[in-house]
């Protein structure tokens, strides 16, 4: 293996990954996880892989997920005032009636 050229969460993530898929695998979702340095950076990557490794996550998609969910924080839009929709609003229906059926057993 390559123990020792890279960080050892590097080690942990094959070990699981090669565990979890089996050796041919386990080692082609590495390659694929190692290609993200490329978009993403090292810093990126190995934040992301010691991430899935405290979640025991052994999966390249995760990861994959992982190292790009920074980008996916989306900003919140403003409130909205309804003005002239506001006409339309309904109070929401009482469940009360069908949470007492829920909770009858049946015959």
């Amino acid at each position: 293996m390559l123990r020792g050229w890279w960080p050892a969460s590097y080690d942990r993530l094959l070990d699981e990954l090669i565990e979890r898929h089996g050796k041919p695998s386990g080692t082609r979702q590495m390659i694929q996880v190692l290609a993200l340095v490329r978009p993403h950076g090292h810093a990126r990557l190995r934040a992301a892989i010691e991430q899935a490794v405290a979640l025991g996550c052994a999966d390249a998609a995760a990861i994959r997920h992982l190292i790009t969910a920074a980008d996916l924080v989306r900003a919140r839009s403003e409130i909205i005032e309804l003005g002239a929709l506001s006409r339309f609003e309904r109070p929401l229906p009482a469940m009360t009636d069908y949470d007492g059926l829920l909770s009858q057993e049946m015959a």
